[in-house]
């Protein structure tokens, strides 16, 4: 087992982030619920990827829709730049890195914490899972923010567990695991195919799972939420919440 604990987690060996928009389905007890969109592309100022998280699902009588987007530098370690959280229940969240410390909005209150250099929001992990070397025992560690509340987390490790059978539907993979871990406890993990595309994640009571296409992903959902899925996700809707995250950077700056 090679034991290799990264300096600086992300694009090691000049692996880079894939561009695109990739769909997944959502279960939770072994039931399809909903789904998860996320768009990866370069963003307006040079050097900077953005990736934005759209995830809807049935849950306790209810809908949870919540999108993420995530601003960061196209190097390595993947600094963070800025991030948009709304979970469509209350005040979005507004985050903007600056060096050792972050500016945060949380509804009306604005106020700054003091952040150490390898610092990530925890829906931010994407560009390191999908650029991690294919290494048993490499370690990516990182502090944790979580991103509802700014909240520094104690030191945690995304860790390459190397490859697995992984039985999804009526077909068996071979998939490498990338596994989080705090204090010797077990996190999230993901499993990736050789192509990097992460093809089933487990949420610690979730499960989400690679798809094709939009098609795919919302396939056996009920009506109303594929119509809200058609009526929504156009490039205005888009546009109109990118800018917004603009909009509080060139205020905040």
């Amino acid at each position: 087992m090679v034991e290799n604990d990264a300096t600086e987690a992300g694009n090691e060996g000049n692996i880079q982030v894939p561009l695109g928009e990739v769909w997944e389905s959502f279960h939770i007890e072994g039931h399809k619920v909903g789904f998860m969109r996320r768009i990866t592309s370069a963003a307006e100022q040079p050097g900077l990827l953005i990736t934005r998280l759209h995830v809807m699902f049935f849950a306790q009588g209810g809908i949870a829709n919540f999108e993420h987007e995530f601003t960061f530098y196209d190097q390595a370690g993947y600094p963070p730049h800025a991030y948009l959280f709304d979970t469509n229940n209350g005040a979005p969240v507004h985050v903007r890195f600056s060096g050792s410390s972050m500016v945060c909005q949380v509804d009306e209150e604005v106020f700054t914490e003091s952040i150490p250099p390898d610092a990530r929001p925890t829906y931010g992990y994407y560009p390191h899972v999908v650029t991690m070397p294919f290494s048993a025992g490499y370690r990516m560690p990182f502090t944790p923010i979580i991103d509802s509340s700014c909240t520094v987390q104690d030191r945690s490790a995304l860790v390459g567990r190397g490859w697995e059978n992984v039985s999804i539907g009526d077909k068996t993979m071979r998939l490498w695991l990338v596994a989080e871990e705090t204090g010797g406890r077990l996190g999230n993990r993901y499993w990736l195919d050789e192509k990097r595309r992460i093809r089933q994640s487990n949420w610690q009571g979730a499960m989400s799972y690679w798809a094709p296409g939009r098609a795919e992903a919302l396939a056996g959902l009920p009506t109303a939420l594929i119509e809200y899925v058609q009526e929504s996700f156009d490039t205005a809707d888009e546009s109109d919440w990118t800018a917004e995250i603009v909009e509080w950077l060139s205020e905040n700056q």
